[in-house]
């Protein structure tokens, strides 16, 4: 049950929902497609490696809905190279995203790729890997996208992990916003941002801009989302909220 804490126990409240304030143990994101790790949990990884937390990032989806491949595809034939599969494809969605987790510092051993179905992403799967990670570091915090999002598999993310906080499954969680919904009065406030953060920080972007075929490197994350990566070499922060909507700033309530 939710109660109403004095304010002599807010600062327990914060470490006990996971604020953006304390990234000192284990910290689990929950990415639906690969980029997502890079354009919305950046300063979260950034705070938390650089503060000697263990960082894992679940991927869930390969993200081989995209028409990314499209594009991919005519230059290829522009190139007069054959077009690539959707298999092929989505191991370069991976390629890309693992290289800048690994620039951002997150070890390859905390890299752990999944299959559910990109586009068809459903709470239960997401549910049964957040159960998973906290029964293996009880008291994690775990991190995903808004349920507040617009994109189903983003929903169904925030969801499963809102419904396992509620249930008292997990006592820490933050649901990230992505940049294209910043204006639309989402809740949420921005994590913290060092300077020497970013230079590693565009490296990780680049590693999306990487066009070298015989490497199964082909730009896919610039094709499906030049615009946001754009936009985060300008403003690299992660911004976040708690369970309901809740801040650290506004946040007076805790299990």
């Amino acid at each position: 049950m939710i109660g109403i804490l004095s304010a002599t126990c807010f600062v327990f409240a914060m470490a006990t929902m996971g604020f953006g304030a304390t990234y000192d143990d284990v910290v689990v994101i929950y990415s639906p497609h690969p980029d997502d790790e890079t354009l919305s949990f950046a300063s979260t990884i950034m705070n938390a490696t650089k503060g000697e937390a263990a960082v894992h990032v679940v991927m869930l989806t390969r993200g081989g809905a995209s028409g990314a491949i499209h594009a991919v595809n005519q230059r290829l034939e522009s190139m007069g190279e054959a077009p690539i599969e959707v298999k092929t494809f989505m191991e370069a969605r991976i390629r890309e995203a693992t290289l800048a987790l690994r620039r951002m510092g997150v070890p390859a051993s905390h890299i752990h790729i999944r299959d559910y179905p990109d586009g068809a992403l459903k709470p239960d799967h997401v549910a049964e890997e957040i159960r998973a990670f906290e029964s293996e570091f009880p008291g994690a915090l775990h991190a995903t996208t808004t349920y507040l999002d617009r994109h189903p598999d983003h929903i169904a993310a925030g969801e499963a992990l809102l419904t396992l906080y509620d249930s008292g499954h997990v006592a820490r969680a933050q649901f990230h916003v992505p940049k294209y919904l910043w204006d639309n009065d989402m809740p949420g406030e921005l994590d913290s941002w060092e300077p020497e953060w970013t230079a590693p920080y565009q490296e990780a972007l680049n590693a999306f801009q990487i066009w070298l075929p015989e490497a199964g490197y082909y730009s896919v994350g610039y094709k499906s989302a030049r615009g946001s990566f754009e936009q985060r070499a300008e403003e690299p922060r992660s911004r976040w909220h708690g369970p309901h909507g809740e801040t650290q700033k506004n946040s007076t309530s805790t299990k």
